[in-house]
């Protein structure tokens, strides 16, 4: 059969479809594949392969194993978004994953085991991250097969070098969706559809290439457990661009966040007392202040950008807001940023089901960004420092206030603030250190 590049000329002359899997997988399609199924499916170790096979996807960018993987595994969790993909239908997809890393950053590097785990996290999933290092042994990994193996609330994501499969490419995501426990074989999902049909493989060679250790981290791969959290989406606000992992960042954000949080960790003399909020919220403004090319609006969140919403929704925001206004917080801010007022985001968004057809009139001031930004913050508790007498008054006023959907919003914000900080020390410059993506062809 004649290559596609020989027919046409404009086309990349290396070009491939699919690449033939290697001896020491088994293809699910085949006979041995399908008998070996039937088997662990008789001995109940097959029951998280159902919700997996009803969102398994391929993914659309030759570097978004991990993206739609996570998206996989969130759509069979039935997390839902809380935002819009299309017309009315709230659903994931890989490009509403804008969390910890950007998705043009990811398109080009793909994206690590910590950038994963923080994009679970971001999406509201109970992560479990386990590098596959002197930590953990393979026979731990045997024993989470078998149980997660037979229920479907929870999924196993493999961190792996194809190369440890005899399979071409590096690094790589797939969702386990089955275990035989008498052959010792696990069925890889391999979400790279276009190149490997899914596969059973032995255990003990797919926790060999977990091992492998990632050269853009100098850390060993690993695998996640994921499973669904009782936590809601936020309704209102997200993290901005600003904050992500390994991604592109302006100096002046960096500087920011540093100057932040060493000040944050300086000893106060009034550790119980609302002064300390005072000095804070004016310590903060001036930060802000410093940084021209910092808005206050883009310091750290954001509104979710709306195609439409609905009645309720509208009614959700108007309580937060409502609630947000209320706390002492957002008074203290006031009282420091007397011109915010003068600064007022607006957006008009349509109300799919208003009887009457009316746009919601959101607006937005300084103030409500500012607030947010002390109440999500996730503060060290250094006995005695500013930081942990913010934390302890944060988390009173949270606590005190009558919406659980502003508590609910803070709750997620400031985990995901927590998961990105945590993963990585802050860029120093301008373009951070990217990783080659997998090459999916060859």
């Amino acid at each position: 059969m004649a290559h596609a590049a020989a027919l046409n000329p404009d086309l990349p002359i290396d070009q491939f479809y699919r690449r033939p899997l290697p001896a020491m997988c088994t293809s699910f399609c085949s006979p041995e594949g399908k008998a070996i199924f039937r088997e662990a499916l008789n001995e109940g170790y097959m029951e998280i392969f159902f919700p997996l096979a009803s969102q398994f996807r391929t993914q659309e960018e030759p570097a978004f194993c991990g993206l739609s993987t996570l998206v996989m595994v969130l759509n069979t969790l039935e997390v839902d978004p809380g935002k819009v993909w299309k017309g009315p239908w709230r659903w994931y997809h890989e490009n509403m994953l804008d969390c910890c890393v950007p998705i043009n950053v990811i398109a080009k590097s793909g994206i690590t085991f910590d950038q994963f785990s923080c994009l679970a996290v971001c999406n509201t999933l109970n992560v479990k991250a386990i590098r596959a290092d002197e930590t953990t042994s393979e026979e731990e990994f045997r024993g989470l097969l078998k149980r997660v193996s037979k229920g479907s609330d929870e999924v196993i994501v493999a961190s792996y070098s194809r190369k440890a499969l005899d399979q071409t490419g590096g690094g790589h995501f797939s969702p386990i969706a089955g275990y035989h426990p008498e052959k010792d074989l696990v069925l890889i999902m391999d979400v790279a559809r276009f190149k490997y049909q899914p596969h059973w493989v032995k255990v003990h060679a797919l926790f060999k290439g977990m091992q492998d250790v990632d050269t853009d981290t100098g850390l060993s791969r690993g695998y996640l457990l994921l499973s669904k959290s009782r936590s809601l989406p936020t309704v209102l606000f997200r993290l901005t661009a600003n904050l992500c992992v390994n991604g592109v960042q302006s100096t002046k954000v960096v500087q920011f966040i540093t100057d932040w949080k060493s000040w944050l960790s300086t000893p106060t003399n009034s550790p119980n007392s609302n002064k300390a909020l005072d000095t804070a919220v004016n310590q903060l403004v001036k930060f802000l202040n410093l940084n021209e090319e910092l808005s206050l609006m883009m310091a750290l969140v954001e509104v979710v950008g709306f195609e439409s919403i609905s009645a309720e929704h509208r009614s959700a925001i108007r309580q937060i807001l409502e609630a947000l206004k209320n706390l002492p917080v957002y008074q203290v801010v006031r009282k420091y940023l007397p011109g915010g007022d003068k600064f007022e985001s607006e957006m008009h968004i349509p109300v799919h089901d208003d009887p009457h057809g009316e746009n919601f009139s959101l607006k937005l001031k300084s103030w409500h960004y500012v607030a947010m930004v002390l109440l999500i913050w996730p503060y060290e508790d250094t006995k005695g420092s500013f930081g942990a007498s913010l934390d302890r008054l944060m988390a009173d006023q949270v606590k005190g206030s009558a919406s659980e959907l502003l508590q609910n919003e803070v709750t997620i914000l400031r985990q995901q603030v927590s998961s990105v900080l945590g993963y990585v020390a802050v860029c120093t410059t301008c373009t951070c250190k990217q990783k080659a993506p997998e090459e999916p062809a060859k």
